[in-house]
């Protein structure tokens, strides 16, 4: 990977990544073919699903970096020897960030009007809902954290340097989380964390450290 990318390829790709995402997704309309009368099947036949379509975009984002030679220059990255103390600092920066999102929330309230409230999520997790949350924090993260911080961030880092580097990362980081527009807003920045974990370390390992934490904290603090 000798040439950057243009601010211009950057966007095209962030694009092609949600679209490729959604197509790919398609896998869920299966699931109006089984006739089934029991909420359990159901829910299981989404969690099976919702795997299904993340391991397929995962095996196609990987296939895209390695056609394009970025895919080696990624695991090399993952092989690094990184000490432990690091990792930790990663981790819990994780879990720190989900706090730090309630004065962005305050202020994103401000300016919106809205209001939100800190909460603790204390209710039992169902059996299906446990392959969810570990491909959410293995699978999603590897995929998103390869893709936006050792393709797109290092690409335009040769051509913008550092800073507009890891802005631009974070914003198409960010617009692919479509479910809101405030998850949009929190997310860039913790696309700007990740980005600077990375930049400062050149080690994909703490960034994707950095995001499961921060996944795995989400899940029992939300802000509604």
């Amino acid at each position: 990977m000798s040439k950057g990318l243009s601010i211009f390829s950057a966007l095209f790709l962030g694009i092609a990544y949600i679209l490729s995402h959604q197509i790919i997704g398609l896998v869920f309309l299966f699931n109006t073919v089984f006739d089934t009368d029991s909420i359990n099947s159901i829910l299981w036949l989404d969690s099976i699903l919702t795997i299904t379509h993340r391991v397929l975009f995962l095996i196609f984002i990987l296939l895209i970096l390695y056609k394009i030679k970025v895919l080696k220059l990624i695991i090399n990255s993952v092989k690094k020897k990184v000490d432990w103390k690091y990792i930790f600092g990663s981790a819990l920066l994780g879990i720190l960030f989900v706090f730090a999102q309630y004065p962005l929330n305050y202020i994103y309230g401000v300016i919106n009007d809205e209001k939100f409230i800190l909460t603790f999520s204390s209710s039992q997790i169902d059996p299906w809902d446990i392959p969810n949350i570990i491909s959410s924090i293995s699978i999603v993260v590897i995929t998103q954290e390869f893709f936006f911080r050792g393709f797109i961030l290092n690409s335009l880092k040769q051509n913008y340097g550092e800073l507009i580097a890891v802005i631009i990362s974070s914003f198409l980081f960010a617009i692919t989380h479509l479910s809101s527009l405030n998850i949009i807003y929190l997310t860039f920045f913790g696309g700007l964390i990740a980005g600077g974990i990375y930049i400062k370390t050149n080690k994909i390992l703490l960034p994707i450290t950095f995001h499961t934490f921060w996944n795995i904290t989400a899940y029992f603090i939300k802000y509604v």
